[in-house]
C-alpha cells in the first residue's frame, strides 16, 4: 500500500497514509484486548453483526420438563460423583489423602525437607541399603 501511495500522492500525503497503514497493521498484528488478539475480536464482531439472531421464548412448564429430563439423563448421584471424579476438572473434597500433620509421630516413615525455593515439604524416606 505504501509503494502504490508513493507514486499516487505527494510526499506529505504519502507519509501520512504510510504511517496510518503501519499503525493499523501493528495493532492488528500485536494488539490485545482483555488478553484476546484484536483480529479475533474483529472476527467475532463481524460474525455477531452478520449472523441471524433467533430468540426462542419458552414457558415455565417446558423449562421444568427439560430440567426433569436432564436430571433423569444424568442418572444416580453416585454415578454423577464418579463422573466428576474421573472426568471433571472440579476439585472433589477429600478425594486425596492428606499428608500426616505431625511428622514427629511417624519419624521413621516421613521426613521434613526444604526445597531449593525455600518451601518446606514432607516426604517419605526410603533407604536403599
Amino acid at each position: 500500500m505504501s509503494f502504490v501511495a508513493y507514486f499516487v500522492f505527494n510526499t506529505f500525503l504519502w507519509v501520512t497514509v504510510t504511517l496510518f497503514a503501519g499503525a493499523i497493521a501493528a495493532i492488528l498484528a500485536f494488539g490485545k484486548v482483555s488478553g484476546r488478539p484484536v483480529t479475533a475480536i474483529l472476527f467475532s464482531a463481524f460474525h455477531y453483526i452478520w449472523k441471524p439472531k433467533v430468540y426462542i421464548w419458552k414457558r415455565k412448564e417446558e423449562i421444568e420438563a427439560m430440567r426433569a429430563a436432564e436430571k433423569e439423563k444424568r442418572g444416580s448421584p453416585l454415578q454423577s460423583l464418579w463422573l466428576k471424579i474421573t472426568a471433571g476438572k472440579e476439585v472433589v473434597p477429600k478425594r486425596e489423602k492428606a499428608l500426616p500433620q505431625s511428622p514427629v509421630e511417624e519419624k521413621d516413615k516421613y521426613q521434613v525437607f526444604q526445597k531449593t525455593t525455600g518451601e518446606r515439604d514432607v516426604a517419605r524416606r526410603v533407604d536403599y541399603r
